[in-house]
């Protein structure tokens, strides 16, 4: 019986046809994959781009102060800061939106103080001929502002040995407090932040007299009129605006709510006293200035520039409650 054996020489037109087809829907499946890859990477790229101008506009608009938080500011951040590739109009790869409600302004709201914004930014580009959108929002918190500026022990100088201690005013006397004590000063009745630099260690309620050590007052950072006459509130007070923190900006109350403003007294010469700067050390490459949110001063320079200006103040010192306790009565 006679056998047909298939030829092992060569290849068959068949194996040929399905070589050609395998070859062709390999070849499609693997441009398919390519280009899927391709579509994922640039979409990863422009993604995390869109983010990046986003996180980058977030953190600026942290840097702002409450009241400067505006859309003209934020848009001039992106047209002016970033880099060029991003604009507010069209014709740049990746389009910016950006809005800033107030909370109070939302509906439900409106009873409420100024205290919260919203801040949504939107970052669109394209992707093939789709176009893309990240949308993110953001808060901006109204700064917490404290009038004056909190008196700063760390800014009293030291030798080993000695000691610091804010000290209050309670019933006649000076007792040691903590820092923290929200009754440790009030500038509105004349006692301001006080502290006592010793040689013994004290504890929160010990009694301090002049004896006990060298006794402190704190100057918070102020701008102010040099002329008396031609700066008098209707009590016949010398007029000085605390400003906010260790900026030129004043602190101010409107509505019901505090605010920072620009300085009111900003075109009068040396409104700003020179003690609030503190001269960069030599040596300092930068030769940087630190601007101080107050200082310390003793007794004897209450009747020194600036200090005499601000003890003419609605807040001068009740020196009844000093004189005799902290020093030595004349």
């Amino acid at each position: 019986m006679k056998r047909f054996l298939k030829s092992n020489k060569g290849i068959t037109g068949a194996d040929a046809v399905l070589g050609v087809a395998l070859a062709i829907l390999f070849s499609g499946i693997i441009a398919t994959l390519s280009y899927n890859i391709y579509v994922t990477s640039s979409s990863l790229k422009r993604s995390s781009k869109a983010l990046e101008y986003i996180t980058s506009t977030f953190e600026y608009v942290a840097t702002q102060y409450y009241d400067n938080v505006t859309e003209d500011n934020i848009k001039n951040y992106i047209s002016t800061k970033l880099d060029g590739k991003i604009s507010i109009n069209e014709g740049t790869p990746y389009k910016a939106q950006v809005s800033v409600t107030n909370y109070n302004q939302m509906e439900g709201n409106t009873d409420k103080l100024d205290l919260v914004k919203e801040i949504t930014m939107s970052v669109t580009y394209k992707l093939g001929d789709k176009d893309q959108t990240i949308e993110i929002k953001t808060a901006k918190s109204r700064e917490k502002l404290e009038v004056p500026n909190k008196p700063d022990l760390d800014k009293i100088a030291i030798t080993e040995g000695q000691y610091i201690y804010p000290i209050k005013y309670v019933n006649g006397n000076w007792e040691v407090t903590s820092k923290d004590d929200t009754n440790w000063y009030d500038y509105d009745r004349g006692l301001w932040g006080t502290a006592v630099v010793t040689a013994t260690p004290k504890s929160i309620g010990d009694v301090i007299t002049y004896a006990d050590g060298t006794i402190y007052l704190w100057i918070p950072r102020f701008e102010y009129n040099p002329n008396p006459e031609t700066t008098q509130d209707k009590k016949g007070y010398h007029i000085v605006n605390f400003l906010y923190k260790n900026t030129n900006k004043r602190i101010v109350i409107k509505n019901g709510t505090t605010k920072i403003e620009n300085r009111e007294l900003e075109s009068t010469k040396d409104s700003l006293p020179s003690q609030f700067t503190k001269p960069g050390e030599y040596g300092d490459p930068k030769w940087k200035n630190e601007e101080l949110t107050g200082v310390w001063i003793r007794n004897g320079e209450l009747g020194t520039d600036p200090y005499r200006y601000f003890n003419i103040t609605k807040y001068k010192l009740d020196n009844a409650k000093y004189s005799g306790k902290l020093w030595q009565s004349k």
